[in-house]
C-alpha cells in the first residue's frame, strides 16, 4: 500500500507545471520576456508532461485516498486493540474543548510523538474517522473536529493561518486521508512501522 501512495505522489509531482523566473523592469519586459519562456519547445514538452500527469491523476485520486485510508483504518485497528488508556496530559486539554468526557475507546489514541501538537495516535483516530465518514462531510464528533482544528491552525503574534489541507471547511477535499498520511510523514513501511512500535511499546 505504502508503495502504492508512493506511486500516485510521484504522478503529483510530475503533474506540477514549470514556473518561469523571469528579470524585467515593466509589465511589457515581463510580458515579453514570459512569452519567449513560455513558448520554448522545451517548457510546451514540460506543460504538456504536466498536463497529461494531472488528467491521470485527476482520474486515479480517490483511489489514493482509499489506499491511505486503508492504511489509517490498520493503524487505528492496532492501537484500539493493543494500546492501553492513557492519562490525559494538561497540554493537550485544548483538544477537549466543548467535550463532556472522552470515551475510554479514544483514550488510547492519547499516545505517540506530537504531530503538530497533537499525540499521533489522535492524528490517525481524526483521519480514519473523517476517512469512514465520508458522507458526514465536516460534521464528526466534536474530538475530531478538535483535532482537525489543531492539524489546520496556526497562530503566532498576529498571524492566523488556516491550512487547507487539514481544514474540515475546505470544500474542495472529500478525503483529508492522504494528507494526513503526509503529516504523520509515513512515507514508507518502515516510518509507519517505526511510529506504530514506538507508540505500542513494542521492541
Amino acid at each position: 500500500m505504502f508503495q502504492v501512495v508512493q506511486e500516485y505522489r510521484e504522478l503529483f509531482r510530475s503533474s506540477l507545471s514549470p514556473v518561469a523566473v523571469l528579470r524585467y523592469s515593466n509589465e511589457e519586459d515581463f510580458d515579453e520576456e514570459y512569452e519567449k519562456w513560455r513558448s520554448s519547445p522545451e517548457i510546451e514538452k514540460k506543460f504538456a508532461a504536466a498536463q497529461l500527469a494531472k488528467e491521470e491523476l485527476d482520474g486515479k485520486l480517490f483511489s489514493l485516498h482509499v489506499v491511505a485510508g486503508s492504511i489509517l483504518q490498520i493503524a487505528y485497528q492496532a492501537i484500539a486493540m493493543y494500546q492501553d488508556e492513557q492519562e490525559l496530559e494538561e497540554r493537550y486539554q485544548n483538544l477537549l474543548d466543548g467535550m463532556r468526557k472522552v470515551g475510554n475507546g479514544a483514550k488510547k489514541f492519547f499516545a505517540g510523538r506530537d504531530v503538530r501538537n497533537v499525540p499521533l495516535g489522535l492524528v490517525v483516530f481524526a483521519g480514519r474517522n473523517q476517512y469512514n465518514h465520508l458522507d458526514a462531510g465536516s460534521d464528526l464528533m466534536v474530538l475530531n473536529r478538535n483535532i482537525f482544528r489543531a492539524l489546520s491552525h496556526y497562530e503566532k503574534e498576529e498571524y492566523n493561518y488556516v491550512n487547507p489541507a487539514f481544514d474540515l471547511q475546505n470544500d474542495n477535499l472529500l478525503s483529508y486521508s492522504s494528507n494526513i498520511l503526509s503529516a504523520l510523514e509515513w512515507d514508507s513501511f518502515e516510518q509507519y512501522q517505526s511510529d506504530i512500535k514506538n507508540l505500542l511499546n513494542v521492541a
